[in-house]
């Protein structure tokens, strides 16, 4: 398993990969637990509103294959 820390600009440009959105979505499709506050949906348009204010950070971890496994 691969971790990463991400802030700033290289956060937001992760974020809006579509690519990265396509394995964010099948993460939040396949977690039984996941909210509407941890969808692209919601997550992007949250960080264009506040990212003068708050550094964008994402965690994620990544199997060997690349699979999304993880994202905070």
């Amino acid at each position: 398993m691969k971790l990463s820390l991400l802030t700033g600009r290289e956060a937001v440009e992760l974020a809006q990969s579509p690519a990265f959105q396509a394995k964010w979505k099948r993460l939040y499709a396949s977690c039984i637990w996941a909210t509407g506050f941890q969808h692209p949906d919601f997550v992007l348009p949250w960080y264009a509103l506040y990212q003068e204010r708050f550094l964008p950070v994402i965690v994620l971890a990544e199997s060997a294959g690349g699979e999304l496994q993880g994202l905070l």
